[in-house]
């Protein structure tokens, strides 16, 4: 007992020492201005945002893109259908559009496994620009967010991560879905910072074109659902030679809807979760099973306790309120740069919800099914 006691306190230790360090960096790209190296000269862009079945979606995103701020000589977009069941099409065709919005239609003969990469693939190769930015149809922006974007480009940068946030009603979990998203966009922008890039959002997502080719883009990670971002971030960082950055800017936030069920959030995680073994680095793989041990051991601690071990009470307190500081360090800091404040009366909910949703969305993911579009998934 005494063994697994000491890994408790190593584990604690250790996820201390890893939220910190996001802290840290959120710290060193809020003192930066994106003025040190704005870039003042338009490329030329290519804009891809797969779909399936947003007819609900559509009409907005078509919108977003109809009124970007841009020179539309410079500016491409394509829309890549992905065999939608609905209305999206026929939304898509009736729909007002400027005259640089494109269709593709995605080969519904391709494979159901990695249908968005293919989708993204498939715009790539329609595409005549360097720079590629990805979006979803299910998301929103303002005006300038290309523009904001270009502006953290330069000759050595390779690769663009942006920061997502929900729009949820208002409720607790809403609230949850909320704050609990904004974590995983701070802890891209942290790890980014710090130079130690892992996970970061298709939904806001920009590279050269030239370094996906030198990558072999997407390469093997074809195989799994997910990872059309984390995949292609990690095999960029793999070659030490190009910078990455995450645009910390208001300014630069992409939009999406929160999910209205638990078992739609237990979904998505589930599905993100799917790519965590498809990391290349054996590091990273590492550290996340080192986080997912953290969380397993806060259950098991109680356990312990239950059956008498009182010695685990001391580990469970250590392991709470390092979890509780630490993590509430990120989020005072980056809720007030880049969200909304306020969120942090979520807070407490979100630290003992997130236990047990952070156990099972791998399990599901790695070892179940999920569902996405209408399709039935595994990883």
């Amino acid at each position: 007992m005494m063994i697994l006691f000491v890994i408790s306190i190593l584990l604690s230790v250790f996820y201390f020492g890893f939220i910190f360090f996001i802290y840290l960096g959120l710290k060193k790209l809020s003192g930066m201005t994106i003025h040190e190296s704005e870039s003042r000269s338009y490329p030329s862009v290519t804009l891809l945002i797969p779909f399936r079945n947003e007819e609900v979606n559509l009409v907005r995103a078509i919108n977003c893109v109809n009124n970007l701020v841009y020179p539309q000589d410079k500016l491409e977009v394509f829309f890549i259908n992905d065999n939608s069941t609905d209305n999206s099409l026929e939304i898509f065709n009736n729909a007002h559009k400027k005259s640089f919005i494109n269709l593709l239609n995605l080969d519904e003969n391709e494979s159901s496994k990695a249908r968005k990469k293919r989708a993204i693939l498939y715009g790539i190769e329609n595409s005549r620009n360097e720079i590629i930015i990805t979006t979803d149809a299910d998301c929103f922006f303002i005006d300038k967010w290309i523009l904001e974007t270009i502006h953290y480009f330069d000759d050595q940068t390779a690769l663009v991560a942006g920061p997502v946030d929900l729009v949820v009603n208002d409720s607790w979990f809403g609230g949850f879905q909320r704050i609990e998203f904004a974590g995983l966009n701070l802890a891209a922008a942290g790890l980014i910072s710090i130079g130690k890039p892992i996970i970061c959002s298709a939904a806001n997502l920009a590279y050269k074109r030239s370094v996906f080719e030198e990558v072999g883009g997407f390469g093997d990670t074809i195989k799994y659902s997910s990872g059309d971002d984390d995949f292609l971030l990690q095999k960029i960082a793999s070659l030490r030679k190009y910078k990455i950055r995450f645009s910390y800017s208001l300014e630069n936030k992409v939009y999406t809807e929160g999910k209205d069920t638990i078992n739609g959030f237990v979904n998505q995680r589930a599905r993100w979760a799917s790519k965590g073994f498809g990391y290349e680095k054996i590091s990273t793989v590492l550290l996340l099973v080192l986080i997912f041990l953290f969380y397993l051991f806060i259950p098991f601690q109680l356990i312990m306790i239950v059956f008498g071990n009182s010695i685990f009470m001391v580990a469970l307190i250590f392991a709470i309120a390092l979890k509780i500081y630490s993590e509430f360090l990120v989020m005072k800091k980056g809720l007030t740069d880049l969200y909304d404040k306020s969120l942090l009366k979520f807070f407490l909910l979100a630290e003992f919800l997130q236990i047990p949703y952070i156990i099972l969305s791998p399990l599901i993911g790695i070892f179940g099914k999920f569902s996405w579009k209408g399709r039935s998934l595994k990883k």
